[in-house]
């Protein structure tokens, strides 16, 4: 696997993630208050993922340098109706559909970890 730089919201300091358990625990700090979003990126890659939200649901997007296209996760089990988490230190409403949970979360960041790219274990959208 990938040696991943994590960036958390507010913190000015990269983390290395070196193993699916370094990935697990990070993700596991997504609080939606204290931790609020994470961005991952991948040594000598251009390729971008983001999470955000928790602890219960997260908003989980993909690009490459920032460019389009903006691709967000689809959950499998969507919850009823609108969702409001906090992404970024910012309360937002977001549509059931890409409101993912904690352990689809890990599962597309460790297949982003192998191959720096938006899994097609999974649907997603593009914004």
């Amino acid at each position: 696997m990938a040696i991943l730089y994590a960036l958390i919201h507010g913190s000015e300091q990269e983390t290395e993630i070196r193993s699916e358990f370094d990935l697990r625990s990070l993700v596991a700090n997504l609080d939606g208050a204290k931790v609020s979003m994470i961005s991952l990126r991948r040594e000598n890659d251009d390729s971008h993922f983001t999470l955000a939200g928790g602890p219960s649901r997260m908003i989980v997007g993909w690009d490459r340098r920032l460019d389009p296209p903006y691709l967000t996760l689809l959950t499998r089990s969507p919850p009823d109706g609108p969702v409001d988490l906090v992404t970024g230190g910012q309360l937002a409403d977001y549509e059931a559909e890409v409101a993912v949970t904690p352990a689809e979360a890990v599962e597309a960041a460790l297949e982003f970890m192998k191959t720096g790219e938006a899994t097609p274990l999974f649907g997603w959208r593009e914004e």
